[in-house]
């Protein structure tokens, strides 16, 4: 069985950092594309690559050569070049809604049916992409890594898994990201989905994501306290014989109320992180408002960030009465009460089982 690691770039150096739509624009990736592409490098180190492609751009072929390590010279095919936008070339997607407000609409619900004004129709590019990768996997052997483009990727992931363009964008293609694609006795077959080379991210990129989706700060500050929370507990039950992965719940309590001005935001925040590639991520920010463990549940990284949030009002540390004392003043009505009432034991119950974790208890 061959694997084909098919990638995106990293993240373009925009003009003011300020995001555009760009199809055969060619721009370098940035200090955090870099960043990206050096740990795909650092992942593919430890797989049996046998050469490395990409497209002809700058951001493909630079990611491509962080990504070798020297151990490659990325070989550039000018057919994985990301579609032509025509018009909508080098405009923001607010600027892009304004002025093709019909087209716009059309590229959220029917894909397959948009056709960008004087540039590359979908056919045409997947038409293009795909005989370029049969070419490559032709002429090569063993393992390899193509660099190319999010809406060439996404076509290319469709036509594969028979899937209707119509769900081209349930495809997630973050900057840096790979996709596990399979060739056995000529059939191809899809693993992973737009992943990324580490579970989480760093704390830097963690202010971009806050800045990305306009965090408040105020929200930020008791991101920070929760974190410094949770990083407690977990290193009481590491100490105790629990091991936990401290980074991937510390970069969780970071992050896990991203969504926090929205409805629904526990949910909202984990499709975003989810979207943005750590799946592991935004399964704890998913859960953090409701957990849904029972008494018996074995303690994981998802518990020790539920209960941290549970025990920090703001920014400062309280005990759950408090918390929910607090809260309960909101309840008006006997659902509501009965609701809260419902979180409350099940805030305590977590609590229960954390501390018997604690104490050395089973």
């Amino acid at each position: 069985m061959r694997h084909i690691y098919l990638i995106r770039h990293g993240q373009p150096d925009f003009p003011n950092e300020i995001p555009l739509c760009i199809g055969r624009t060619d721009l370098p990736i940035s200090e955090e594309g870099e960043q990206r592409a050096r740990l795909l490098g650092e992942f593919f180190s430890e797989k049996s690559l046998t050469a490395v492609y990409c497209s002809t751009l700058t951001r493909s072929v630079q990611t491509a050569r962080i990504l070798g390590e020297g151990r490659f010279e990325p070989i550039q095919i000018e057919d994985l070049q990301e579609l032509d936008c025509g018009l909508w070339e080098n405009l923001t997607f607010d600027e892009i809604k304004n002025k093709f407000p019909g087209q716009f609409e059309k590229r959220g619900i029917d894909p397959e049916g948009l056709s960008l004004e004087l540039g590359e129709s979908f056919s045409e590019g997947i038409s293009r992409f795909k005989a370029a990768i049969e070419k490559i996997i032709n002429e090569s052997f063993g393992d390899i890594a193509v660099v190319a483009h999010a809406s060439v990727n996404r076509l290319f992931l469709c036509t594969v898994m028979n899937k209707n363009l119509n769900e081209l964008y349930s495809i997630p293609q973050p900057y840096g990201c790979i996709n596990e694609i399979m060739i056995e006795d000529g059939i191809f077959s899809v693993g992973r989905k737009g992943f990324l080379p580490s579970d989480f991210p760093e704390e830097k990129e963690i202010e971009s994501l806050w800045k990305k989706y306009n965090t408040p700060e105020n929200v930020i500050i008791h991101c920070r306290a929760v974190a410094a929370k949770a990083a407690r507990i977990a290193g009481e039950l590491d100490k105790g014989g629990l091991r936990l992965d401290q980074k991937l719940i510390y970069a969780s309590a970071l992050l896990h109320d991203i969504a926090r001005a929205l409805p629904n935001h526990a949910e909202r925040g984990g499709r975003w992180l989810a979207r943005e590639g750590y799946e592991k991520v935004a399964a704890l920010i998913a859960c953090h408002h409701d957990l849904g463990e029972g008494e018996s549940d074995p303690i994981t990284e998802k518990t020790v960030l539920y209960l941290a949030d549970k025990l920090v009002l703001k920014d400062r540390e309280v005990t759950l009465s408090e918390r929910f004392a607090l809260s309960a003043e909101k309840c008006v009505t006997d659902e509501a009460r009965a609701s809260h009432e419902k979180k409350y034991r099940e805030a305590l119950n977590t609590q229960i089982r954390v501390e018997k974790a604690l104490s050395g208890q089973n």
